[in-house]
């Protein structure tokens, strides 16, 4: 399991004065690929998704843990010419993301990870969630079969 702590971005368009529970699991979920690996999509967001960056999760638990989880695949298989738009457009500036950039120049990844060797999302745990701020879990199970 990985812990991962990712910055995105939402939309603020919803209309219901009702908070959603932070908890609730996301709806209509969808799958889609990117890097040779599945990347969950649902009711909660993507609202838009272009092939390298998605956006537009709403502010709730099942938001953030959808943009947790695309997030943290696109960074981790990104090709070298995607890698920039990845970074530049999911993660918030800071000094970890420029140790992160600098220190990916020195892994090439050109190809998408062949078929039956991505890992596999199987779920997520929401360890806290405010509107500003999520800590989520995701559990994979990676090609070996281990999680």
């Amino acid at each position: 399991m990985a812990a991962v702590a990712i910055t995105a971005c939402g939309d603020d368009s919803s209309t219901s004065s009702e908070t959603p529970d932070p908890y609730a699991p996301p709806s209509n979920v969808t799958w889609t690929t990117f890097g040779g690996v599945s990347i969950p999509c649902a009711a909660q967001g993507p609202a838009d998704c272009p092939p390298v960056a998605p956006r537009g999760y709403q502010h709730s638990g099942a938001g953030a843990a959808l943009a947790a989880i695309s997030a943290t695949i696109r960074i981790s298989v990104a090709t070298d010419s995607d890698i920039s738009r990845v970074l530049g457009m999911l993660v918030a500036p800071n000094d970890a993301r420029d140790e992160f950039a600098v220190n990916r120049q020195l892994v090439s990844i050109t190809t998408p990870i062949p078929e039956g060797k991505a890992p596999q999302v199987l779920g997520y745990v929401l360890d806290d969630y405010t509107p500003t701020r999520a800590q989520v879990a995701i559990t994979t199970r990676q090609p070996e079969r281990s999680l």
